[in-house]
């Protein structure tokens, strides 16, 4: 009982550790908001030279059926150095949203996706070049 009793208080003797810290920029740096009305792929962000980007929110809706990627990269249309961010890195093997249908990912108060890239552009890739997409992206560049 006396050894129990010692071990015990030894243990409680040793440092604590702290609690892990978590960062994420999204609740800590500053956000871009992108309004989205796009037909076709398009660049919806410009890099920063040495930040990565962080999706904090992303909402599309779209006229009509449409496979589509959120990737990085550099070069017109994120063409260079592709990766994807939510999806695919093309639009043919992304997410498949039917007409009318919301993608919603994220509240904005953490990130659910994030490029590896510093500098990259952000680019969404669309299976079609006619259907109309509305939404908003909110990014984190850290």
């Amino acid at each position: 009982m006396k050894i129990r009793l010692f071990l015990l208080l030894a243990l409680m003797a040793l440092p604590q550790a702290a609690p892990a810290q978590t960062h994420d920029p999204c609740t800590q740096a500053p956000r871009v908001s992108i309004p989205i009305s796009i037909t076709t792929s398009t660049k919806i962000l410009s890099g920063v030279q040495g930040k990565k980007n962080y999706l904090c929110t992303l909402l599309l809706v779209p006229s009509g059926p449409v496979s589509i990627s959120v990737v990085e990269g550099t070069g017109a249309l994120c063409g260079t150095n592709t990766k994807a961010i939510v999806g695919s890195t093309t639009a043919a093997n992304g997410m498949n949203i039917a007409a009318g249908q919301i993608l919603n990912f994220g509240v904005g108060l953490l990130s659910f996706g994030a490029g590896t890239s510093p500098g990259a552009d952000v680019c969404i890739l669309s299976s079609s070049g006619t259907v109309e997409m509305a939404g908003a992206a909110l990014i984190s560049q850290y």
